[in-house]
């Protein structure tokens, strides 16, 4: 995970405007297959609620990334502990034995899928208040891993997918894990995927193969985005005290940004 630009005031902002205490990242894909057929009921039931607009791609559980209230989250953490396949090490270790030891690896978010899924039909069937939305959007939580069949104009034939276009781990639909670069935007350290409105908060690669990401990784370093220099997308003038003296602006950094808070709390305390 990389950040992308934004600033901790904006991430709180778009946090909160989802009006929950908890926010899942999500992807364009249901993994693993073990949730499949309660997962898509799930989402359907999901959006009759009107908790978030499931005609987007980007609509299924992706574990890599959870914002939340330390009570929601411990809420949710002590559900899945009680109710975890776990409990039952030998039973958990030969369905890895027998689909393969991939599984081992998504096991987090099999569990997290789970919960979502009871807590959804929860919130259905006995009118509970939701406890976590679905980052549906990807405001928050971005992925760099595309559904093929979600984006024909996008990806054109020659984009294979899967891993050197050989499909992987317990994916039965083409996954696009090396998408082009020129299919995401740089502007002020911020990466914008063209088919989305926004930038992200952050960029998770996630799946097995990770080019696209650390493509996305190569050019926000090339650009200076992650050095103490790194433009924050706004300015910060000196306003001189005698008039009419015109202001003095720059573009603001970590560094001037930490230097002009360090300064003015000297001459406070001065």
């Amino acid at each position: 995970v990389f950040p992308n630009g934004l600033d901790g005031h904006e991430i709180l902002r778009r946090y909160f405007a989802f009006k929950t205490p908890i926010v899942i990242a999500t992807e364009e894909n249901v993994f693993p297959r073990e949730v499949d057929a309660q997962a898509y009921e799930a989402i359907r039931v999901y959006g009759q609620l009107g908790l978030g607009n499931t005609s987007e791609p980007s609509k299924y559980v992706n574990a890599g990334g959870i914002m939340g209230m330390a009570w929601a989250l411990r809420e949710m953490f002590n559900d899945m502990t009680t109710n975890m396949v776990a409990h039952d090490p030998d039973m958990l270790q030969r369905h890895a034995d027998m689909t393969g030891h991939w599984f081992l690896h998504a096991y987090d978010q099999y569990e997290l899928w789970r919960f979502v899924i009871r807590h959804i039909f929860a919130v259905e069937e006995k009118g509970i208040k939701p406890l976590l939305k679905l980052d549906i959007e990807q405001s928050i939580f971005g992925s760099t891993v595309l559904r093929k069949d979600n984006w024909p104009t996008l990806l054109g034939d020659d984009v294979l997918g899967g891993v050197g276009g050989v499909h992987s781990i317990d994916v039965d639909v083409p996954l696009v894990f090396d998408a082009p670069q020129r299919l995401w935007r740089l502007e002020r350290c911020k990466m914008r995927f063209v088919g989305r409105e926004q930038a992200p908060a952050f960029w998770h690669g996630n799946g097995p193969w990770k080019p696209a990401w650390e493509g996305l990784r190569d050019r926000l370093t090339a650009a200076g985005c992650f050095t103490p220099n790194a433009p924050l997308g706004f300015q910060l003038c000196a306003v001189p005290r005698k008039q009419p003296a015109r202001a003095a602006c720059s573009a603001a950094s970590l560094d001037s940004l930490t230097s002009l808070l360090t300064n003015s709390t000297e001459e406070i305390a001065e």
